[in-house]
């Protein structure tokens, strides 16, 4: 995970994309997603994108974006890595 949000920083146009994950994960101690949850709320935090597809079939989509408002992130943090940094790379309107 650091590598990737190396490569993020350091690259324009890429981005760290986590649908295959689940959220819950991410701030457990000693699973790996240390760096996501430090960079991604400051250095690289425009450009992390989470979906929930369908590589996590089984599960209620209600359940993991449940599982990603209880992160210990702040509330415009998960309002960009839930839907505003993928407006902006799609280019949607209305998005700053």
């Amino acid at each position: 995970m650091l590598e990737a949000c190396l490569i993020a920083w350091k690259h324009p146009n890429v981005y760290v994309e986590l649908a295959a994950h689940r959220p819950k994960h991410f701030a457990a101690p000693g699973a790996g997603w240390e760096a996501l949850m430090r960079f991604g709320q400051n250095t690289i935090r425009h450009k992390v994108l989470y979906g929930t597809g369908a590589f996590l079939p089984n599960l209620p989509h209600q359940q993991l974006c449940d599982e990603m408002r209880e992160l210990p992130l702040d509330p415009s943090t998960l309002e960009q890595w839930l839907w505003r940094n993928a407006a902006r790379l799609l280019g949607l309107s209305g998005v700053d």
